[in-house]
């Protein structure tokens, strides 16, 4: 279940993570960056434990165009929310935990 931020440092940094997700989708729509990326670079940038477990969960789509040796890709905005999203999840469960 989504929380929705309780204190003003919360909904600061939900509004941060929206900004920073907002102007991602704007590069994707002026063609300043690509909007979809290869699997091997999301390993780098958000883990390869959590991108496997994100895919078998349903959460982010591989899109593989030819065969054989063709590159995975993924949707980056796709990717991006689910990271926020996972990353936003993590600090609610640590934080309820430590106040129990």
């Amino acid at each position: 279940m989504i929380q929705i931020p309780q204190t003003e440092i919360e909904f600061r940094n939900a509004l941060i993570d929206a900004a920073e997700v907002g102007a991602r989708k704007a590069l994707i729509d002026v063609g300043v960056i690509s909007p979809m990326m290869k699997l091997t670079d999301a390993y780098r940038m958000y883990g390869k434990h959590d991108v496997d477990k994100w895919i078998r969960m349903g959460l982010v789509r591989k899109v593989k165009d030819g065969d054989k040796n063709h590159a995975v890709r993924i949707d980056r905005m796709e990717i991006a929310g689910v990271a926020k999203m996972a990353q936003r999840e993590a600090f609610f469960q640590t934080y309820s935990n430590t106040t129990n």
